[in-house]
């Protein structure tokens, strides 16, 4: 683990920068899932029930749910219900996939522009990279931050065999990698460029303006997905925290953390 390497170069005190930067980052990490429940769920609310809700009391509503997932010592029931987060990521790949590659075909994505984009509407940007090493270097940090990062933990809990965890883990970010490229090769193929930079949503929806099933199905795995990622990576903030402090269970230490 990484803290173990810290100490092992510096001591005490480098687990403990070790620990305080790794629990950084997953507390960065779940304020950006918090955006983005908040924003799925704003979506569905408004397009899939026709209820105008504002994005601040989205984010609100789902907090409120975090304290109370957050204050749960034991995950024992978060770690069984983490099977439908799989589920769910095997949803976001097909619908992304899918309406990708039909408005791809179609040669039209019933896009609305924000003001943000009419402004360049009369440019042209050149998409080829500055030399032949720059995509190489692209899918390198693609593989090692979005394969690396979300495989690792999960393939070092189930292992049977510690002495394959090489081959494990060079399989599991190779999978992970191509199924990454394979949704957002699709996804760019359909909506190119003009993607709103807030959520891949905002393009599901038809000529009409009513939102796609793939829109309703996407929005509710976001939901399900990161509502149950975000104890799990607390819990491990928490933890760590409370070893570090304390040395055991803290409401108030866990209730600072989420604030």
């Amino acid at each position: 683990r990484y803290d173990d390497l810290m100490e092992a170069a510096f001591g005490h005190r480098g687990k403990m920068i070790g620990v305080f930067c790794m629990s950084g980052f997953l507390l960065l990490v779940n304020a950006l899932y918090l955006v983005l429940i908040g924003k799925s769920l704003q979506w569905f609310l408004v397009h899939g029930l026709g209820f105008e809700a504002p994005y601040r009391t989205c984010v609100l509503a789902i907090s409120g749910l975090m304290v109370l997932l957050t204050l749960l010592d034991d995950m024992t029931v978060i770690a069984w219900l983490a099977q439908f987060g799989c589920v769910s990521c095997v949803v976001y790949v097909v619908t992304i996939t899918v309406v990708g590659g039909r408005y791809g075909l179609r040669g039209q994505c019933p896009y609305k522009p924000t003001g943000e984009a009419l402004r360049f509407e009369g440019q042209v940007h050149s998409a080829w990279p500055e030399n032949w090493l720059a995509p190489f270097s692209v899918m390198a940090k693609c593989l090692l931050c979005f394969a690396h990062q979300p495989t690792t933990t999960t393939v070092r809990a189930a292992m049977q065999h510690p002495e394959r965890m090489p081959f494990c883990m060079k399989t599991a970010c190779l999978s992970t990698f191509a199924v990454y490229l394979l949704a957002g090769a699709a996804g760019y193929y359909g909506f190119g460029d003009i993607v709103d930079a807030e959520s891949v949503l905002t393009n599901m929806i038809d000529d009409k303006g009513k939102p796609l099933v793939a829109g309703l199905l996407l929005s509710s795995a976001v939901q399900l997905n990161l509502a149950l990622t975000f104890p799990l990576l607390m819990n491990v903030v928490n933890r760590a925290t409370e070893g570090a402090l304390i040395g055991g269970y803290c409401a108030p230490v866990r209730l600072v953390l989420l604030v």
